[in-house]
This record gives C-alpha cells, structure tokens and sequence, in this order.
C-alpha cells in the first residue's frame, strides 16, 4: 500500500512538473513573440527552428554539466576533461553558427540580435516570480 502512495505522488509530482515546463514554456513562446513583434508568418517559421537549436544546446549544457568526481583526479584524466570542454565548446560554436543561419531565414537580424537579451529578462522575470511567490508563501506561514 505505501508503496502505492509514493508510486501515485511520484506521477503526481511528475505531472506538476510537466504542467508546470509546458505552461512556463507557453509564457515563454506568448513573451519573446511580443518581445520581438513576430509576424505570424515568422512565428510559424521561427519557433520549430527556435526549438530545435534549444533541444542540440540542452545536450551541450547537460554534458557540460555532468561532472565526473572531481577531486583526487589523475594528470591524465584532467587533460581528458580540459580536452572535453574544448570540445564542447567548439561544438557550441557550431551550432550558434548553423542555427544562425536557420534562423536569418525566418526573421531579421535585428530581431535575431534581440532575441538573446528578450531570452535574459525572460529568465531573470521568471525567477523573479518565483522568489516572489517563495517568500509569500513562507511570510504567510510565520
């Protein structure tokens, strides 16, 4: 039976979180496309593209940050990780280059420029939101 109860509350707690990733994601399309006034014709062309650059930048950002143990590490394993983060960083490289110019095809450049600082405040609004909501929530409690 308890073991019934965490099997629900684990797919509950899963099911918040994907409602949770696809309404932030939702907040997001609705704010860059105001942010950058994207026609309709660009936004159809504009988001598929958007989000396969984010899905081949994830996988970058997720290896980067999938540390191996760190601490007492040989010479030569550390060499392997120096050699590794160059690695990916050229591969980043490649990819802001390649998507670039998907990219180009289906907005202005100027737009494109935009793109990156309507991305941070983004962020920097929904963590703020967040901080906000946390510290309600922990005022009412006291």
């Amino acid at each position: 039976m308890i073991l019934f109860v965490q099997t629900v509350i684990g797919q509950n707690n899963n099911a918040d979180q994907s409602k949770n990733h696809e309404r932030i994601k939702a907040k997001k399309i609705a704010y860059i496309t105001d942010a950058l006034e994207l026609t309709p014709s660009e936004s159809e062309k504009f988001w598929p593209v958007y989000h396969e650059f984010k899905k081949a930048h994830e996988v970058l950002h997720n290896e980067r940050h999938s540390h191996d143990k760190l601490d007492d590490i040989s010479e030569a394993k550390a060499m392997e990780l120096l050699e590794r983060s160059i690695q990916r960083d050229k591969e980043e490289i490649r990819i802001k280059e390649k998507y670039n110019a998907e990219l180009l095809k289906c907005i202005p450049a100027q737009k494109l420029v935009k793109l990156r600082g309507v991305e941070r405040k983004f962020r920097k609004d929904m963590l703020s939101s967040i901080r906000d909501r946390y510290s309600s929530k922990n005022n009412r409690k006291n």
